[in-house]
């Protein structure tokens, strides 16, 4: 399974992705800017960030890997355990 690419899925739609056990991506929006020494517009865009304090299982992740793999919720819990052990 490709975790990256789900959480990167769930950022453009979410401020918040929490891979449980891990921790949260959190989102935070920039607005649109001028640099007046280019002469240039600067589109928004979200900043984001990792909060390793996040880490309680919301089941936003678990449930799109769950839809999208055809697999039970438990079962996508347990890969993204597997996952979380992987990473540490």
């Amino acid at each position: 399974m490709n975790f990256e690419k789900h959480i990167s899925e769930l950022l453009f739609e979410h401020d918040c992705v929490i891979v449980p056990e891990f921790g949260g991506f959190v989102c935070n929006y920039a607005s649109a800017g001028i640099n007046p020494t280019k002469h240039m517009f600067n589109p928004p865009y979200k900043k984001i960030s990792f909060n390793r304090n996040l880490r309680n299982n919301d089941g936003l992740l678990a449930n799109l890997i769950s839809q999208e793999n055809n697999i039970s919720y438990s079962d996508s819990n347990k890969a993204i355990s597997n996952y979380v052990a992987l990473l540490n």
